[in-house]
């Protein structure tokens, strides 16, 4: 569980950082994991795991071949197995990358209650200091 939040983080830093998708996979290969697979690949024999080494590097890949935010996260439900927290994952580090669409985001906000609301954007405005 360790190495896949070092991984993550890894990728959302660099993410952030400006670097192109090719440099996040090649750091994170060096130092993390094997990512020469494709979904194609691997899709239809995916299963369920709660191993790191299962999941993890699959999210990372969900974001890697990803043209846009929601593609992320579509990449990574089409997998299977722990859809939701490979979605997560990837959609961290697209988010680090692309951005949220706008409209996107304000859709999922009419989502929250109103303390929940409230606690989002107070931590939105310290973000911006």
């Amino acid at each position: 569980g360790i190495r896949g939040a070092q991984a993550v983080a890894a990728a959302i830093y660099l993410a952030r950082t400006g670097k192109e998708k090719e440099e996040i996979r090649e750091y994170l290969e060096e130092t993390y994991y094997d990512l020469s697979f494709s979904l194609e690949e691997i899709r239809p024999g995916y299963k369920h795991s709660l191993s790191g080494e299962d999941s993890v590097p699959q999210a990372i890949v969900s974001f890697l071949e990803a043209y846009d935010y929601e593609d992320a996260i579509r990449n990574a439900i089409s997998l299977g197995g722990d859809g939701d927290t490979m979605a997560a994952i990837a959609g961290a580090i697209a988010e680090a990358y692309f951005g949220i669409p706008e409209e996107l985001e304000e859709q999922a906000l009419e989502y929250l209650d109103e303390q929940l609301l409230e606690s989002f954007l107070e931590y939105n405005e310290q973000l911006k200091g």
